[in-house]
This record gives C-alpha cells, sequence and structure tokens, in this order.
C-alpha cells in the first residue's frame, strides 16, 4: 500500500494516521478511530497512541488480512467512532509485579496473560 504525506484539511479517503489532532486528554496512548464509507482516520497525540489505533484497525479487518499470501479484497471495515485511551496511567503487566518464578509457573502465568485455556 502506497504512503503519502497528508494534505491540509481533514482527510476524505483511504486510510489516515495522523500525528496531533486528537484530544489532549486521550493521553499518550490513546487515539480515535473514526471509519465513513470512504475514510479511516487515526489521529494521536503519539506515536503510543497511534500503534494503539493501528492495533484496533486490525482487529476490525477480516482474519485473511494475517495471510502469508496476497488475499482478494475488498477489505471492508464497519463504520463508527472509538475513542480509546487508559482509565489509569498504566497498561496491562505494567500494573504487575511478581516475583521471578521458576520456568512451570511463569508459563501458566504467560498464558493466563493470554487468555489461553490451560487444562
Amino acid at each position: 500500500m502506497p504512503v503519502s504525506a497528508a494534505g491540509s484539511g481533514s482527510p476524505t479517503s483511504g486510510i489516515s494516521l495522523l500525528l496531533g489532532g486528537a484530544d489532549a486528554s486521550m493521553g499518550s496512548q490513546g487515539y480515535q478511530l473514526d471509519v465513513t464509507s470512504g475514510a479511516v482516520v487515526i489521529p494521536a497525540q503519539t506515536t503510543i497512541g497511534l500503534f494503539n489505533g493501528v492495533q484496533t484497525l486490525r482487529q476490525l479487518l477480516p482474519a485473511d488480512i494475517e495471510s502469508s499470501t496476497v488475499r482478494p479484497g475488498p477489505w471492508v471495515v464497519p463504520g463508527g467512532h472509538i475513542v480509546d485511551y487508559p482509565r489509569f496511567t498504566y497498561r496491562g503487566d505494567d500494573a504487575r509485579r511478581r516475583p521471578a518464578l521458576p520456568p512451570g509457573p511463569r508459563l501458566v502465568n504467560v498464558a493466563t496473560d493470554a487468555s489461553l485455556s490451560i487444562g
């Protein structure tokens, strides 16, 4: 997919990642994702926020986008408006302070964190 610099004004077609233009209250990890019939626009205050927004966009696309071979389109994304930012100043494992564990229990913790079923 070709990448080009954005012009002035609001993007009206394609996928646009905008560094800036998002509400400052979303903090460094937040983003906004707007999908219309012609454009996907993700503004964020930082590159971390853009990364998080792209991950959400990937989740909205069909699983075939992860194929190792070229798959035919068109790729359809449901329209909508998402505003996402952490409620707290940390996400995920940053909040947990676990002691070092031997490999067995550590594997269980990793599987649990990834929501894998062990049994």
